[in-house]
């Protein structure tokens, strides 16, 4: 591109010095025409003078012709001739210059001539003129071109070295972050389970022996949600990757000594009368957030009970409830109220739950968002976000005193003050020994590394 700059401003120059010497010649013919043209003035002057004189001294030489004829001899003819004889030789000189005024004036005409010729060249040349001024207009737009082009092409280069600074950056943070993984894998290796994760286990073991010794009621737990599309990939992975996470919640809740009912490990028998008698025997009910989970219940609901819902109508839920215990499943008023999913007979009989007692529902968001993840409902109800894109601890999750209040505090929220007292102490050395491990992470992985 700068060769391509150069080679126009040189085209631009040599047009330019062309068109100054074709103006230059143009001026000087101009004005030797009009030196020509004054001289022609001056001879033609000349010239009619001279003539003016010859025929002013011929008439004399006429009238003393005349007068001689009648003087035959004596003084006064001898004086008329001689003025004779002067006038002859006045009469040649006038002739003389008249003639070299007339050949001066004739070769100033063929100059003159000459001259209009050449002006006529120069001004069909001043066509030629003038496309060599639109050629060198063209050249300067074609040269402004190149500067713009230039400036952008100095302004990429410019974001092509600074994407190139942050790409390498970038590839040093992943190098970083690389190589801080592998020497926490070679330390977490040689000690077993991750330092954080076996604080995070001390304080469930520390958590349950305090609610033993102080005989604090321990809740039943309830988890409701919708299996993913299994029969793609996608659904698949999905799938496995929100039961691994549901799995990890019953797991700790088992580990504080709570019961939770959770489909993955109870798929036998009778599910819906399973799920009635677990649901009944609940004292809090976790609703895992997804888009499938409010698919299922939108589609399974009839309209007779979405309407029943949506109103908070209690005694009518109950009794919707009650008339799907009865045997007879083929009477209008028994389809009326019947689910078609599963997750919508859970819903249904959870929110009668819920209608009596609206701390016992517990909404966990897990994928998507809250319109597009939960009924209406829901979002009357402090929401937990277990989203991937928060990025918040799955520790900070389950433990948290506030903002937001974490999972296990919740669920013995209604107990003694003396509870909350001896939990926070727990949290607060959950959350100093964690801040130790980190340290200590740090200065481990700076020796491997």
């Amino acid at each position: 591109m700068q060769k391509e700059a150069l080679d126009c401003k040189i085209s631009l120059l040599k047009a330019q010095k062309l068109l100054d010497e074709q103006q230059e010649i143009q001026t000087s013919q101009l004005s030797k025409l009009e030196q020509e043209k004054e001289v022609s003035l001056h001879l033609t002057s000349c010239l009619h003078s001279c003539q003016t004189a010859l025929e002013q001294t011929e008439s004399k030489l006429t009238v003393v012709q005349s007068e001689l004829q009648n003087l035959k001899s004596g003084s006064e003819y001898e004086q008329l001739l001689a003025t004779q004889n002067q006038l002859e030789i006045m009469r040649a000189q006038l002739l003389f210059e008249k003639q070299e005024l007339t050949e001066q004036q004739s070769a100033l005409q063929l100059r003159v001539k000459a001259l209009e010729n050449e002006q006529t060249e120069l001004r069909k040349y001043q066509d030629e003129v003038k496309d060599l001024e639109q050629v060198k207009k063209s050249l300067q737009e074609s040269q402004d071109h190149l500067a713009n082009r230039e400036a952008e092409w100095q302004s990429r280069q410019e974001q092509a070295d600074k994407s190139y600074a942050s790409l390498v950056k970038a590839k040093q943070a992943v190098t970083e972050k690389a190589e801080l993984l592998a020497a926490q894998i070679e330390i977490f290796e040689k000690r077993g389970l991750p330092p954080k994760e076996k604080a995070y286990q001390h304080l469930l073991a520390d958590t349950k022996r305090m609610i033993n010794s102080k005989h604090i009621h321990k809740p039943t737990c309830f988890i409701s949600y919708a299996w993913e599309d299994i029969k793609t990939p996608d659904g698949k992975q999905a799938n496995e990757k929100l039961q691994s996470w549901l799995a990890l919640l019953e797991r700790d809740l088992n580990k504080l000594g709570l019961k939770v009912f959770f489909d993955v490990s109870s798929m036998h028998g009778n599910m819906r009368e399973k799920m009635r008698r677990n649901i009944e025997g609940s004292d809090f009910f976790f609703l895992v957030g997804t888009q499938r989970f409010k698919q299922c219940v939108e589609m399974g609901l009839t309209a007779d009970v979405k309407d029943i819902i949506s109103l908070n109508k209690k005694g009518e839920l109950r009794a919707a409830i009650e008339k799907l215990k009865e045997s007879d499943t083929t009477t209008p008023e028994y389809k009326a109220v019947d689910p078609t999913t599963n997750v919508a007979f859970e819903f249904m009989h959870i929110w009668d739950k819920i209608l009596a007692n609206p701390d016992a529902l517990i909404p966990i968001l897990f994928t998507g968002d809250y319109n597009t993840s939960f009924p209406p409902k829901i979002f009357e109800h402090l929401i937990f976000d277990a989203r991937e894109s928060k990025q918040i601890s799955y520790h900070s999750l389950m433990t948290a005193l506030q903002n937001p209040i974490g999972i296990i505090p919740l669920l013995f929220q209604h107990s003694s003050v003396e509870f909350r007292r001896d939990y926070k102490v727990i949290v607060e050395r959950f959350e100093l020994a964690v801040s130790d491990i980190e340290a200590a992470l740090k200065l481990a992985v700076h020796k491997i590394i």
